[in-house]
């Protein structure tokens, strides 16, 4: 069912900023020159960031179940995505320490890997599914 398949879900969001210190304008269109650009980082966040994040927990790698784009519209300078990993079905379930890998070709920043071990992740409240029911 949906509920068991949130139950086991992985959510992160990221949000990418400009350096406040520089001054900088609007993240989302940094390194953009034309209109045809600006689309294809509109259709590449909204559609296809799965390509780009992965999820390590133990031996196993995972792509994103669920991704979105929060606000291309926003007058605020930050953009904000969110992934949502849940193991599929003959999937093992994840393991305690997770790392999520985000594989930079929107703003050509590299490969950047944040780890996270299991004291920290049993920290973060659980949202309570049972209740929905």
């Amino acid at each position: 069912s949906t509920l068991a398949m949130y139950s086991q879900s992985c959510p992160f969001r990221f949000e990418f900023s400009p350096h406040s210190a520089k001054g900088e304008g609007d993240i989302f269109s940094k390194g953009l020159s034309t209109y045809g650009e600006y689309v294809e980082r509109v259709k590449t966040r909204n559609f296809y960031l799965n390509e780009y994040v992965m999820l390590e927990s133990g031996e196993h790698k995972y792509k994103p179940s669920f991704s979105f784009f929060e606000n291309s519209y926003s007058l605020d300078n930050r953009r904000k995505d969110v992934v949502i990993f849940t193991p599929g079905k003959g999937e093992q379930p994840f393991a305690n320490d997770v790392g999520v890998v985000f594989y930079d070709e929107i703003f050509q920043t590299g490969i950047h890997r944040f780890f996270f071990d299991e004291k920290d992740v049993k920290r973060v409240p659980a949202f309570p599914f049972a209740s929905l029911q």
